[in-house]
């Protein structure tokens, strides 16, 4: 029989194991202490403890970049501010990573307290304030708000990847809310479809061009594997035999014993035979 309570805590945990999250990294600290004793207790996600938070976001950017999304957990101030570098390298290179940040107490927030690991100005959101500029999402997550929140900022770390940050109040991750567990659904990770009259006009304007190509080539960024689409590049190639390269940032992305690989393009800073090959190529793909 299911239930129709779960706490914040469980649910956003639940979230995460639904999208193949089975560590979450990160560092104790007084106002994630809740949070992380339902990881200790979750079933299938294991608590990754590290030496310190900046290693804690390098550790969840590299899960990321091998699983599809990684998630940390920090304290409020100090941690997140530790963890920082590392967040905005992976907004940079568009890894999702999903950053929950412990927070102080949802009525010492509202009173404007002075506590530690604050600026002792009575401003708890200074520090989220910072984090907006290298992640694609934020929530503070309150009683009411928390389950339509956690789902928002989770879709828009897997459609648009790149970091988001979930701000949840020590006080808040035992909170139980009104949420029947039989009755979840999946997150909805569907892409918008184009248009149908764009998106025809430019698949006919690219086969045009590539009617004409006699030297064609393919280039493959980071974003071709950053959203998971290698496998179709893979048989685009091997269809059409087209030589192909890759961008420093999309390096390993295809095997470089593959007989179509000619190297990695990084415009002047390419080999002699890579500019040239690029240079002499009439259309690029």
């Amino acid at each position: 029989m299911s239930s129709s309570k779960m706490t914040i805590g469980n649910n956003l945990l639940r979230r995460l194991k639904s999208l193949g999250i089975d560590i979450i990294f990160g560092v104790p600290g007084d106002y994630n202490l809740p949070f992380l004793d339902q990881i200790e207790d979750f079933g299938g996600i294991q608590w990754g403890n590290n030496c310190n938070e900046l290693n804690a976001s390098y550790t969840a950017d590299g899960y990321a970049r091998i699983r599809g999304i990684g998630a940390l957990v920090t304290t409020f101030g100090v941690g997140e501010l530790s963890a920082i570098n590392g967040i905005a390298g992976s907004y940079a290179e568009m890894v999702s990573v999903v950053h929950i940040v412990g927070t102080p107490p949802t009525t010492s927030q509202i009173s404007g307290a002075i506590l530690h690991h604050t600026l002792g100005n009575g401003d708890f959101q200074v520090f989220a304030n910072m984090y907006k500029e290298v992640t694609i999402a934020q929530a503070n997550l309150t009683k009411e708000n928390a389950v339509e929140e956690i789902d928002r900022v989770l879709t828009q770390c897997l459609l648009k990847g790149r970091p988001v940050y979930i701000g949840l109040a020590v006080d808040l991750s035992g909170y139980e809310v009104n949420l029947d567990s039989s009755s979840i659904k999946p997150l909805n990770l569907s892409l918008v479809r184009n248009p149908k009259n764009e998106h025809q006009a430019a698949l006919e304007n690219v086969l045009d061009l590539v009617k004409k190509a006699e030297r064609m080539i393919v280039i493959v960024d980071a974003c071709a594997v950053r959203h998971d689409i290698m496998n179709k590049v893979l048989k685009f190639i091997e269809h059409t035999q087209l030589p192909v390269y890759v961008t420093h940032m999309a390096k390993g992305g295809i095997d470089e014993d593959h007989p179509q690989f000619r190297g990695v393009f990084a415009g002047n800073c390419s080999t002699e035979q890579v500019q040239e090959e690029v240079s002499d190529a009439d259309l690029i793909l």
